[in-house]
C-alpha cells in the first residue's frame, strides 16, 4: 500500500488517491519517480471529507472503476464506515478483507480508534 501517487487512467483522467494497491509485476517494478504511472492501481483508497461534494465522489468512483481499478474503497471517518465498490456490487463491511489480498484482514472500527 502507498500513498500520494498519480496515476493516468487516461489521456483525460488523472487521478490521485488517498492510497492504493498495486500487486504482481506492477508492484515490483514500481517506479515511483516516473509519474504519473500508467493504468490504474488494483485498489484505491479515498478518505471522504464531511464537505466533500456526492457529485464529485461518485464521478471519481465512476472513472475509477471504468478505468479498471478492481476495487474502491470509501473510507467516511464522520460516519465511522467504509463503503467498498467493485464493477458488480457495493457494501459496507464490519471488517475490511479483499480476494486481492488473501491475508489482509482489518475491523473497520480500528480506522476510527484513538
Amino acid at each position: 500500500m502507498a500513498a500520494d501517487v498519480e496515476f493516468a487512467l487516461s489521456d483525460a483522467n488523472r487521478v490521485r488517491p488517498d492510497l492504493f494497491v498495486l500487486l504482481g509485476e506492477r508492484a515490483a517494478t514500481l517506479n515511483r519517480s516516473k509519474v504519473p504511472i500508467p493504468g490504474a492501481p488494483d485498489i484505491a483508497v479515498e478518505v471522504i471529507s464531511p464537505g466533500e461534494r456526492t457529485s464529485d465522489m461518485t464521478r471519481k468512483l465512476e472513472t475509477y472503476l471504468r478505468h479498471g481499478v478492481r476495487e474502491v474503497w470509501q473510507v467516511f471517518p464522520a460516519l465511522r464506515q467504509v463503503v467498498v465498490f467493485t464493477p458488480e456490487e457495493s457494501q459496507r463491511p464490519q471488517t475490511l478483507t479483499t480476494a486481492l489480498l488473501p491475508d489482509f484482514t482489518l475491523a473497520v472500527s480500528s480506522l476510527f480508534e484513538g
